[in-house]
């Protein structure tokens, strides 16, 4: 299955990553989820305090971040339990 504007990134120490832009958001200038292997994005994130590179990759292709109060986990794992609450409803805009 091919999603109109994924592709396929080389990450500086990081393995291949899929970026896939975010539905729904400006088309002209899109942020992207960023999708790897579970162990690539967690040495990914512990990079991210303190390597410039790290932090210019993501910056540069525009990765979206979530927050834990609002990421809800695809599986109730205990590893993602010690992560952080999780926040399972919806807040509404300010609108």
């Amino acid at each position: 299955m091919l999603v109109l504007g994924a592709r396929v990134v080389e990450s500086p120490d990081f393995g291949d990553v899929v970026l896939l832009p975010v539905p729904g958001l400006d088309a002209d200038n899109p942020t992207y989820w960023m999708i790897s292997r579970y162990t690539d994005q967690t040495k990914l994130a512990t990079a991210l305090r303190t390597d410039e590179a790290a932090q210019q990759f993501v910056a540069r292709h525009r990765v979206r971040f979530g927050f834990r109060k609002t990421d809800v986990p695809p599986i109730d794992l205990d590893r993602q339990k010690r992560y952080g609450e999780t926040e399972t409803t919806r807040r509404r805009s300010i609108a």
